[in-house]
């Protein structure tokens, strides 16, 4: 069975969050294709921290970024 993947194509339905925790905030893009969060952490002083994860189905790519730090991996 082939797949026809639509890139870069807005989803039909952005799916919602479940209740976070409130040191814990997250938005999907109208894409879908990846998540975004900024979580507080208590014991870095309150310090903020940023975390993505953004999967690109048209390069089979999944990234994982968290602050400055980037790992990508094939699929």
């Amino acid at each position: 069975m082939y797949y026809l993947i639509h890139c870069f194509a807005d989803c039909a339905n952005t799916p919602f969050l479940p209740a976070l925790p409130g040191s814990l905030s997250c938005h999907i893009p109208p894409s879908c294709t990846s998540i975004d969060c900024c979580a507080e952490v208590p014991f870095l002083g309150g310090r903020s921290i940023n975390v993505q994860v953004l999967l690109d189905p048209c390069e089979a790519i999944m990234s994982l970024n968290i602050e400055k730090m980037q790992y990508n991996v094939t699929l």
